[in-house]
């Protein structure tokens, strides 16, 4: 059986939905729990819903996506936290180029 991953096209036809705070949450975090996208995660169960059978994704892949969502969030935290605080740190950051103004240039 092919992985999930390998028969999903980029091609795909995007579906939209509504749904209820609560199963949007709970899809969510589902997701999260399994280390998949949501979209991934709304695949697998509408494959098992409709074939029977559902497209295996194996530890690896699982492992390698929580890694990367986890690299993503300190990424963010990171730019985060480099960003001024004042107004006044933010005009001096792009008139001197330095991005945080409390971190000392190297050379």
């Amino acid at each position: 059986m092919q992985k999930i991953y390998e028969k999903i096209s980029l091609m795909a036809n995007p579906v939209c939905v509504r749904l209820p705070d609560d199963l949007d949450v709970a899809l969510r975090q589902r997701a999260e729990a399994e280390g998949l996208s949501v979209s991934e995660l709304l695949i697998s169960m509408l494959s098992h819903w409709v074939y029977g059978s559902t497209p295996s994704v194996d530890e690896g892949y699982k492992q390698a996506r929580s890694l990367a969502t986890k690299l993503a969030h300190e990424a963010v935290s990171r730019a985060i936290d480099d960003l001024p605080s004042t107004y006044e740190e933010a005009i001096s950051s792009v008139a001197y180029g330095n991005p945080n103004p409390n971190r000392r240039r190297k050379g």
